[in-house]
């Protein structure tokens, strides 16, 4: 399930689009709004802020 908005901070090293996260059963993804890639969240850990973490807190986990 996507996010609503992203982190405005994060952007694509491949385009720069917005990255925004997606949960899925077992992790979190960041993926590019733009050319569609897909990253790790540990790739960007260093960029991570509070607002990142408060809108992956609101996302509800897929279940199996």
């Amino acid at each position: 399930m996507e996010t609503r908005q992203g982190s405005p901070s994060l952007s694509c090293p491949a385009c720069r689009g917005r990255l925004h996260p997606v949960r899925g059963c077992r992790e979190v993804a960041l993926v590019c709004a733009e050319c569609g890639a897909r990253y790790p969240v540990r790739q960007f850990a260093a960029l991570l802020d509070d607002a990142f973490e408060e809108e992956v807190a609101l996302v509800p986990l897929d279940r199996l």
